[in-house]
């Protein structure tokens, strides 16, 4: 919509003596350089070479008019006109906004006229870039497991010893150690494609599980020992009860069959024979884990590589390059958090860090950020108490120092050159303290000291208020509630602009919060902050003025 340049009338803002030369009077209006003004006009001022000036002033000076008109005001002047000369610009009173409106570089829009018939569609714009990276999407399941390799060949067996008599069987030479079972895991599937920006895309499913490698050779097994010498054979009786199985010696002469009868008693032993030598040991199968300085776990069938890594000097968990003494590397989604402590007990605290070597002069404990999100806050370090019910007292941050010579919590901020509207310590709600409010104000720290001048002259243009929070606008800023005193703080910034700033203020401080890793929204807004503190100097020159003042009439009173 096109704006035009537009004025409020003048004839509701000029308050001019009007001269009657070279006027006319009629009709009850008032022409000047004319003898004929316009009927509907109560002045008309003709000319072609001359304009009309009314009071200029700078910014200044028009913001410290004296007892400026409002509407609670019994001398009410909507509409009264002066020109800044600072900005170039007709500046009137308004008093539906209570403070000053200036018009010249644009005014409001004009009446909207009929709405015209639909212009032809233009030609597609350019695509735009895109946006960023959504979270990934959840992980895919777990792919089938791989075939088993197949078996490796069974090693040659050893040279039979030589026959002996029948005897106690020799030992079993040691069976080679057995080759892992699975093979090296195959490669990890392609990932899937990632969705397209916006709505988080499904992830895309798992690779298949690479096949099982074979399984490697089982080492040949040892000879056997020699046979035992076969005993006499005695009167074939009834079968006896089947004895432990043994090496088979050599068959003796079958007996005729007689009748059966009673079971005869078995036969003497054979000398054992010499043991056979013990067989080549098979050639050892590959470890689970190859990669140097890795802890190996074991996945329920075989041993492989898991997340932790010590070669002696540092501990890394989910890094091979470790550059403190335990490092945790994780590539997080913001879904969960890094770490996750939980006492479920009823008799222990959760975590103690501590150092107790009173030589060392290394913080104990450090939390630090870099950067988060476009639109969203980071937060180095964060402590909240979650009750369980109303009414149930707790700390979200309690800092305590066990000398009388320290400090119970610190908070300071370097000056990088930015703009200085963040805070070394921030409470938005109510703060409440036991001691004293101490304001550093040492003389060593302080240059181009000046006594304040006309300090009464300044407390008379400031105006004291009282009022009433927006909670209905600002309903999570810890905003006090009932009715305030104090001042505000653009009325206060037109009389002494030293003692108000521009401030981030969280309009989300107080919303209740959960006990999980989401980040944080950056919802701050800048607000005018008034540095209350440093007023007391001004009142208090302004008092001593009074006094000089009062001192000097009560002297001139004594000389009469």
């Amino acid at each position: 919509m096109i704006k035009f340049l537009t004025y409020k009338p003048l004839i509701f803002l000029i308050a001019v003596t009007v001269f009657w030369s070279n006027t006319a009077n009629s009709q009850d209006n008032v022409g000047i350089g004319t003898t004929t003004p316009h009927p509907n006009s109560i002045l008309d001022i003709s000319s072609t070479d001359k304009g009309l000036l009314i009071p200029r002033v700078n910014t200044l000076q028009r913001l410290a008019i004296a007892n400026p008109p409002t509407t609670t005001l019994p001398n009410d002047a909507d509409g009264l006109i002066v020109y800044d000369t600072d900005i170039e610009q007709f500046c009137y009173w308004n008093d539906d906004l209570v403070d000053w409106t200036c018009i010249g570089t644009s005014g409001g829009s004009g009446v909207v006229g009929p709405t015209g018939p639909t212009g032809a569609n233009g030609s597609p714009g350019p695509v735009g870039a895109n946006g960023a990276t959504g979270p990934s999407g959840a992980d895919g399941a777990t792919g089938a497991t791989g075939a088993t390799g197949a078996t490796g060949a069974n090693g040659t067996n050893g040279l039979p010893g030589p026959s002996g008599a029948d005897g106690v069987t020799g030992p079993t030479g040691p069976t080679g150690p057995t080759g892992p079972s699975t093979g090296v895991p195959g490669p990890t599937g392609p990932t899937g494609p990632s969705g397209l920006v916006g709505a988080t895309g499904a992830a895309g499913a798992t690779g298949a599980t690479g096949p099982a490698g074979t399984t490697g050779a089982a080492g040949p097994a040892g000879p056997a020992g020699p046979a035992g010498a076969t005993g006499a054979a005695g009167a074939t009786g009834a079968t006896g009860a089947t004895g432990a199985a043994g090496a088979t010696g050599t068959a003796g002469a079958t007996g005729a069959t007689g009748a059966t009868g009673a079971t005869g008693a078995n036969g003497t032993n054979g000398l054992a024979g010499a043991t056979g030598p013990t067989g080549v040991t098979g050639a050892t199968g590959p470890v689970g884990c190859n990669t140097a300085n890795i802890i190996i776990k074991s996945n329920g069938t075989t041993a492989v590589c898991s997340q932790i890594f010590d070669n002696g000097t540092n501990i890394g968990i989910g890094t091979t390059t470790p550059a403190n003494y335990f490092t945790i590397t994780r590539n997080g989604t913001g879904t969960i958090w890094q770490n996750y402590i939980v006492n479920t007990g009823i008799g222990d605290a959760n975590t103690q860090i501590m150092t107790n070597n009173a030589a060392s002069g290394y913080k104990n404990f450090m939390a630090g950020t870099q950067a988060a999100p476009v639109g969203f806050l980071p937060t180095a370090n964060e402590g909240v108490f979650f009750p369980t019910g109303t009414g149930v007292a707790g700390r979200g941050v309690y800092g305590f120092s066990n000398g009388y010579e320290g400090t119970g919590v610190f908070g300071s901020r370097f000056d990088d050159g930015g703009a200085n509207t963040g805070w070394a310590g921030l409470f938005q709600d109510d703060l409440g303290y036991t001691g004293a409010l101490i304001n550093a104000s040492d003389k060593r720290l302080k240059t181009n000291v000046r006594k304040i001048e006309n300090a009464t002259e300044l407390i008379l243009k400031i105006e004291g208020v009282n009022y009433e929070h927006k909670l209905d606008q600002y309903p999570n800023m810890g905003l006090g509630k009932g009715t305030q005193f104090g001042f505000i703080a653009q009325d206060l910034e037109a009389v002494i602009p030293q003692l108000v700033s521009e401030k981030l203020l969280d309009t989300q401080a107080s919303v209740r919060m959960s006990d999980g890793s989401k980040l944080k929204e950056d919802t701050q807004e800048l607000f005018k902050m008034v540095n209350y503190v440093a007023l007391i100097p001004v009142l208090v020159e302004a008092i001593k003025e009074q006094e000089a003042r009062i001192k000097e009439l009560e002297s001139k009173l004594a000389e009469k």
